[in-house]
């Protein structure tokens, strides 16, 4: 197993296997278990990793039925809609002072 902690999405104190369902291992190893829909992203926001526009992006991406929802969507994870919020919070906070 090769792991490195700062590339990780999620804890780096956790590990993650990618095992075959019907992997005869999965079944024994006490405490493993499959991951819940949207967990690696949830760890992923709660460690700082995405933002929420990123994690809905990638929500958004999931779910894109048409070519123009996949290149929104890819926008939105690689920060796009990210960055304008930041560029209007900053804009707002120094309006207000």
């Amino acid at each position: 197993i090769l792991a490195d902690p700062s590339s990780s999405l999620c804890d780096p104190e956790d590990l993650f296997l990618s095992l075959h369902p019907l992997c005869p291992v999965a079944g024994r190893v006490p405490g493993l278990r499959p991951a819940e829909p949207g967990e690696f992203t949830l760890r992923a926001f709660r460690h700082g990793k995405l933002d929420l526009t990123a994690a809905e992006g990638l929500r958004d991406l999931i779910g894109a039925q048409t070519e123009a929802q996949r290149r929104q969507a890819l926008r939105q994870m690689e920060g796009d809609l990210g960055r304008l919020c930041q560029r209007w919070s900053h804009t707002l906070t120094q309006v207000g002072t």
